[in-house]
C-alpha cells in the first residue's frame, strides 16, 4: 500500500474532524506534496458544507426539556445522598456572647502586653525603680544579699522585696 493510499482513505474523516490530532497532522504533511488528496479533500470539503441542508431540522417535543432536567435533578440527587455529610461546625451558644467573647478576649492580650512591659528585665520601670532606691540610701545591694558579711540590713521602712 502506498503512501497516497493510506492517506486518500482518510481524507473524508479529516473534512469531518474526525481524525486525532496525530492523523490530521501527518494528513496536511502530505496534503503538500500530493495533489491527488489535496483535491479529495476541497471535493470533500463542498460536500461537507452542504450535507446538513439535505435533511429537514426536527423540532424537539416540548416534554424533552423536562425530562432531560428531571433525570439531572435524580442524579443530582443521587450524588448528593452519597457524598459523605460534612461535620456541623460548631457554634457560640448564644450570638449576643460574641462581642463578650472579643472583649475578654482583648482585655486578655491587653494584659499580657502590660505585664511583660513591666516585669521584663532591663525595662524602664524596673531600672527607675531600682535607681530610686539606690539613691534612697543605697539599700538595693543589701536588699539583694542581706546575708553577706559586711552587708549592712535595710533601714527600717525600706522595702525588702526586689521587683
Amino acid at each position: 500500500m502506498s503512501e497516497h493510499d493510506r492517506f486518500s482513505d482518510e481524507c473524508g474523516a479529516y473534512v469531518l474532524g474526525a481524525l486525532e490530532e496525530h492523523e490530521a497532522a501527518a494528513l496536511r504533511e502530505h496534503l503538500e506534496s500530493c495533489v491527488l488528496c489535496r483535491d479529495d479533500v476541497e471535493r470533500l470539503g463542498a460536500v461537507a458544507e452542504v450535507l446538513g441542508l439535505g435533511v429537514p431540522p426536527l423540532v424537539p417535543p416540548a416534554e424533552l426539556r423536562e425530562r432531560v432536567l428531571d433525570t439531572v435533578r435524580a442524579e443530582a440527587a443521587l450524588f448528593e445522598a452519597a457524598s459523605p455529610r460534612r461535620p456541623q461546625r460548631r457554634r457560640w451558644p448564644a450570638p449576643a456572647l460574641r462581642p463578650l467573647g472579643v472583649l475578654v478576649g482583648a482585655s486578655l492580650a491587653l494584659g499580657i502586653a502590660v505585664g511583660a512591659l513591666v516585669i521584663a528585665p532591663g525595662a524602664t520601670t524596673t531600672r527607675v525603680a531600682l535607681a530610686r532606691r539606690a539613691c534612697a540610701g543605697g539599700t538595693a545591694a543589701r536588699e539583694r544579699h542581706p546575708g553577706r558579711a559586711g552587708a549592712e540590713r535595710p533601714a527600717a521602712g525600706a522595702a525588702s522585696a526586689d521587683l
